[in-house]
């Protein structure tokens, strides 16, 4: 899914602990602020060496609720990749990203209606050389959980309008949303821009909140234009289908299990004839499974303990496993904990380590280190 934003955990085990810290009022303007850092290590096992690829995240994302109504947020990263294989030189890549602004605004007496603008500023590197093009190619594997996919992208401009009315304790959401994707050059000895397609989007969904259990299930239906390559058609993806389900219990602790279903269907390939595209007798898109549970269970006043549970199943395409454009399937399980503490009324910290640890393609042995660390400042 090539919209989809990989959730920077520790935010959001961070939030999940948020008995530590004023629960977020609408009704009350405030701002959060987020240093976050994350680190993913990866090293797959080959017949010819082991493969790692690392990347290590630094972030600030402000959030900014201006009034109940109305609200902003913005979101910066530096990242700094590493890939070593046997077969290829040694490749590092370290830049500024893209800048990434949302900005909602709630409608009506209920406040039922949802318009989001979304904004990726193209503050990143582009125009790559070959190794590290090679090297964003490993990152765009969906098996592992890297933060960073794409360092610079071109300028994105996005709308998402929802309908979300509430009968008693059960708010249902109907809507859709357009994203626009800018061109850019990709590599550096590359003649023309690239631009990836268009997304178009459909969202339904249902959420049950009633303390202290909290749960919602939403799919999102996505269609993409052609992807072009100066004026040339050269690929379209096929449509996705995500359904997400989340439920959670909050009360002396807190416990949350999220599952996420994407399959996506064929894409189109050139058909020979320039600018012509034609659907792809074989499937060249994976389907994912990804579960994640989180437990946050308090030790003292301002004291909590973090656990994680992942678990990961990327399918196989349906080409053969000769050709190029071939992916395996891939599996892995994490396991977490860490720490999380209450410094002051609006400043939360924490802290945590997963272990992750699967295969790719049943022979390989898959080995994953995660650290993600954040200091939240809440102010009014």
């Amino acid at each position: 899914m090539k919209m989809r934003a990989l959730i920077v955990c520790v935010v959001a085990l961070s939030l999940a602990g948020s008995g530590l810290v004023q629960a977020a009022n609408r009704d009350t303007p405030y701002s959060r602020t987020s240093l976050f850092f994350l680190y993913n290590g990866w090293t797959e096992e080959r017949p010819a060496g082991d493969e790692d690829l690392n990347q290590a995240v630094a972030g600030l994302s402000i959030h900014q609720i201006v009034s109940p109504r109305f609200d902003v947020e913005l979101t910066g990263t530096y990242s700094s990749t590493s890939l070593s294989a046997p077969s290829t030189d040694d490749v590092d890549l370290s830049s500024v990203n893209d800048t990434r602004v949302r900005a909602t605004g709630h409608f009506g007496e209920q406040r039922q209606f949802t318009a989001a603008l979304k904004l990726n500023l193209p503050t990143g590197q582009k125009e790559l050389a070959d190794d590290e093009y090679a090297l964003t190619v490993g990152l765009a594997d969906n098996a592992r959980q890297y933060y960073v996919r794409r360092v610079g992208q071109g300028l994105d401009v996005g709308g998402e309008l929802l309908f979300q009315p509430m009968v008693d304790d059960v708010r249902f959401t109907l809507g859709g949303g357009y994203l626009y994707k800018g061109s850019y050059q990709i590599r550096a000895d590359d003649t023309d821009d690239y631009k990836y397609g268009d997304e178009i989007s459909g969202i339904a969904g249902v959420a049950y909140r009633s303390q202290p259990v909290d749960a919602s299930l939403t799919g999102t239906y996505t269609v993409y234009t052609d992807d072009e390559f100066g004026e040339e058609s050269v690929f379209k993806s096929g449509p996705s289908l995500i359904i997400s389900g989340r439920a959670s219990y909050t009360e002396s602790f807190h416990a949350s299990v999220a599952v996420t279903a994407i399959t996506r269907g064929n894409a189109e390939l050139p058909a020979g004839e320039e600018g012509a595209l034609t659907e792809e007798n074989l499937k060249s898109g994976r389907d994912e499974l990804q579960v994640d549970a989180n437990a946050v269970i308090p030790l003292q006043e301002r004291l909590r303990l973090l656990g994680r549970l992942a678990v990961m199943n990327v399918s196989a395409n349906e080409y053969d496993s000769t050709s190029s454009l071939f992916r395996p399937k891939a599996n892995h399980v994490g396991v977490g904990a860490g720490f999380g503490y209450q410094f002051t009324l609006g400043l939360w910290g924490s802290v945590v380590g997963t272990y992750y640890t699967g295969k790719v393609d049943e022979d390989n042995d898959l080995t994953g280190l995660g650290i993600s660390a954040a200091l939240i400042l809440r102010y009014w």
